[in-house]
């Protein structure tokens, strides 16, 4: 099963910060404050996460790690050419991108993509609406914090 594009309106996110405090070493938090999403990266981190299945269908809970299909790191030479994850200069370059997802092996910032736990749950939400009250410093409580009893659970 490959990652799929969701329609421009809509997004997911798990709700959860992974405060790293080394390459390997992290601890999670769920976000129930404003203070918590008021900034791109923690945009980011709670936008970026996995939901892992077994081959049998069963969700398996594991400490994720994402990189490219060659196991290239960032920088690393030849590139790849991996069209799921890839660097962020691949990702973004502006003539031949390669990859739709950040691999993670990035330092910790300001990127604040690393390892971490998968999910078993996951709130869809309005980018609209979002973006409304995101701008207005009040993206938990006046958004947010509302679509939780709603959260899909795996």
């Amino acid at each position: 099963i490959k990652p799929i594009k969701l329609p421009d309106s809509i997004g997911v996110m798990d709700l959860t910060l992974v405060d790293r405090t080394g390459p390997t070493t992290f601890t999670e938090e769920p976000i129930d404050t404003d203070a918590e999403i008021d900034a791109p990266e923690k945009l980011r981190e709670t936008t970026t996460f996995s939901v892992i299945f077994s081959p049998s269908g069963k969700l398996l809970m594991h400490e994720v790690r994402v990189r490219n299909r060659n196991g290239r790191r960032d920088g690393a030479t030849p590139l790849s050419l991996d069209d799921v994850f890839n660097t962020e200069a691949q990702v973004t370059h502006p003539t031949d991108p390669y990859g739709m997802f950040y691999q993670d092996d990035y330092p910790l910032a300001p990127l604040r993509l690393g390892q971490e736990y998968s999910r078993r749950s996951f709130i869809i939400y309005s980018r609209l609406e979002f973006k409304q009250a995101y701008k207005a410093g009040r993206a938990w409580s006046d958004y947010l914090a509302r679509l939780v009893p709603e959260a899909i659970y795996i």
